[in-house]
């Protein structure tokens, strides 16, 4: 591990820009390779991050990466000649990436999972995408394998046999992999809609904390107006958060409440309550040295403190930059902060 700045970003998911954004594209991309660019030459940082979820890897339709996003790939490359070291945490939407290694004695860049760990000016830090802690995500790859069709061992082995003609069907392995783990760990019914028993899981696994207040780390974090609202919802509909979490026979009406609770499942007190739980286990495992946590995945930029054993411990999530983002986390001289801001705002100046 080496000391210095770190600078951290995930969740950038460029590979949707265009689709939910078409007439600002191009300005959004220029954006995010100016954004590369001050990271290279205006953020004095010697540790840059990718928490995750650059893009899908493998893409949906299983086309090359690199001929579609040649810029961000020089870019990248750019920063690795500078001499800042880089480092990429491998998340869901990149999960393709697991197991790949570079074949360099000194690679310019370091690729991890589920996590790696970086000293920044006397504090290490352990950076993770954060999906290992999803519950939601893991339950659905579970449901979505288990509907996995049996294929009989003649049909399977067809590729094998002379008789075989023509085109035969995928193999298992392959339709595995590609029609259930990637589609399942990339949320891609997410663009296409969710079905009624897959929510009804869903709200199962995701109202399992809705009675809790999270008071304990509550300090400086928006207001929990999401409970409040669900609360007043599951009323109406004269249900209680065990229904949801119980009742397999959920009425359609209650479905509609899906979208809602998976807010508030991903939002920040849920999510620090997970990070400090982690760091605990982190720092059982690798040393009480670790006093930091750096995730993405639930798309909320967040920074939290807290205090253990007489150490100063803190937890970070570097937001995303879909939509309107354009958040990123830094540790410096032992401290960890978060910016939370627009892809459009300026870049910040941070001598």
């Amino acid at each position: 591990m080496v000391e210095g700045r770190l600078i951290a970003i995930s969740d950038i998911h460029l590979d949707t820009w265009r689709e939910q954004d078409p007439p600002g594209f191009e300005a959004k991309k220029t954006a995010f390779l100016e954004f590369l660019d001050w990271v290279r030459e205006g953020s004095g940082c010697q540790h840059f991050a990718i928490v995750g979820d650059l893009l899908d890897v493998p893409q949906l339709d299983h086309s090359p990466v690199l001929p579609r996003f040649h810029e961000v790939a020089a870019a990248l490359w750019n920063i690795m000649r500078s001499g800042i070291k880089f480092h990429y945490v491998v998340g869901n939407h990149d999960a393709g990436l697991i197991g790949l290694d570079v074949a360099m004695a000194h690679p310019p860049g370091e690729l991890a999972y589920p996590g790696l760990s970086v000293r920044c000016g006397g504090l290490d830090v352990w950076l993770e995408h954060g999906h290992i802690m999803d519950a939601w995500l893991w339950a659905f790859l579970q449901y979505r394998a288990s509907h996995l069709a049996e294929v009989p061992p003649a049909q399977a082995t067809q590729h094998f046999l002379p008789s075989c003609s023509g085109s035969p069907q995928a193999t298992p392995a392959s339709a595995f992999i590609y029609e259930t783990i990637y589609e399942a760990m990339q949320w891609r019914p997410m663009e296409s809609g969710f079905t009624a028993d897959e929510k009804r899981l869903g709200l199962r696994v995701m109202s399992q904390h809705l009675d809790d207040d999270f008071a304990d780390v509550a300090a400086s974090a928006p207001p929990d107006r999401l409970r409040e609202q669900i609360e007043t919802d599951l009323q109406r509909l004269g249900l209680t958060v065990q229904d949801l979490q119980t009742r397999t026979d959920l009425p359609n009406e209650a479905l509609a409440l899906f979208m809602m609770v998976g807010a508030r499942y991903y939002s920040v007190l849920p999510w620090r309550r997970a990070a400090k739980c982690r760091l605990r286990e982190l720092r059982d495992r690798l040393g009480p040295q670790v006093r930091g946590l750096i995730m993405g995945h639930v798309h909320e930029v967040d920074c939290y403190h807290w205090e253990s054993d007489g150490q100063t411990l803190a937890y970070a999530n570097c937001g995303t930059w879909l939509t309107d983002g354009g958040g990123f986390v830094m540790v410096d001289q032992g401290d960890l902060r978060a910016f939370e801001r627009r892809w459009s705002d300026p870049l910040p100046d941070l001598d």
